[in-house]
């Protein structure tokens, strides 16, 4: 073979290498960082252009995706890369991930949701009680070049607050995406400054100044805890024990009337007013209507508006 032949060889040869496709041995087991599954995660490429090639999501967390090579050939091929497979017949793709405390999570949450219920300035009549939290741990996916954990407050967070039942997400970011969410559930209960009673209170006993302190309690829909001006002068309505939150509900009004009692009936018809005796029907307490008699006997119906005294219409109904 002479040396112009063997130079003619050489140049083919050298041709033809430069002409073959790149070649990629795929792994039997692959694990993906980041939101991407790329080929070079699921093989040793020649060319390094060629790893950076997204063949599309990666697997999430706890999932397995197993690639076969056809199925990878054909992707790559859409993509228009001409790559030479070879390697294992099928490729199980998982997420790179990390374990984390779900308290680690659930203090994230807490966190925000008490800035943003000072921001609101709710701290003094709000508690949150966790009601959903997280398991001991979490699995969450690695970014593949940054992972981070955020808060955020769903959009209907105000409405969540009247209702007495909010959210507070935890976000995983990959890369600068979020990748995952979780949802931790909070019940807001409300409070409020009470009277409660420093000693039990019979039926009919009038309140005073030493039977009474303040609490902080919760709020209960429906029965509301009495103020200290809505309570003055009212009576238990039965026996109250000590250390109760008192309501309306616990107290009345002092009779201001007793029945067969006198009393001064004020008649009143457009802008004159009669004052006569009378006696009464039936108790009264203050802003109760009850029934009259005249000293001529006649019924009339009048409200309470003091001690022994009643306002009458002339007119009213017997």
């Amino acid at each position: 073979m002479d040396l112009r032949h063997s130079m003619v060889l050489l140049l083919l040869a050298c041709a033809s290498s430069a002409l073959a496709a790149p070649r990629a041995e795929l792994r039997a087991e692959a694990r993906v960082a980041g939101r991407e599954l790329r080929l070079g995660d699921v093989a040793r490429v020649d060319s390094r252009g060629l790893s950076g090639l997204v063949l599309g999501p990666a697997p999430a967390p706890g999932r397995v995706q197993r690639l076969d090579r056809a199925e990878l050939a054909l992707r790559l091929r859409a993509l228009g890369a001409r790559v030479e497979l070879a390697g294992a017949e099928q490729v199980a793709v998982r997420a790179e991930t990390v374990r984390l405390a779900g308290a680690i999570l659930e203090r994230r949450a807490r966190r925000a949701l008490d800035a943003e219920l000072r921001r609101r300035e709710l701290t003094q009549d709000v508690e949150p009680r966790l009601t959903q939290g997280l398991p001991p741990e979490v699995v969450v996916a690695v970014g593949r070049s940054s992972s981070a954990l955020r808060t955020a407050l769903p959009p209907n967070f105000a409405a969540q607050v009247e209702q007495g039942k909010v959210s507070v997400l935890v976000e995983v970011v990959l890369d600068g995406v979020v990748g995952q969410r979780f949802a931790i559930r909070y019940e807001l209960r409300r409070y409020v400054e009470a009277l409660v009673l420093t000693r039990d209170l019979p039926a009919g006993t009038t309140l005073g100044a030493g039977q009474l302190t303040t609490r902080r309690v919760e709020r209960v829909s429906g029965s509301e805890p009495l103020g200290a001006a809505e309570a003055d002068g009212q009576q238990a309505a039965r026996d109250l024990p000590a250390g109760t939150v008192l309501r309306r509900a616990d107290l009345v009004q002092p009779l201001l009337i007793t029945r067969g009692a006198p009393l001064e009936l004020e008649l009143k018809t457009g802008p004159l007013t009669i004052v006569a005796p009378a006696r009464a029907l039936e108790d009264g307490r203050r802003a109760q209507r009850i029934r009259v008699r005249t000293l001529k006997g006649r019924i009339l119906r009048g409200v309470v508006v003091a001690k022994n005294r009643v306002v009458s219409r002339v007119g009213g109904a017997k």
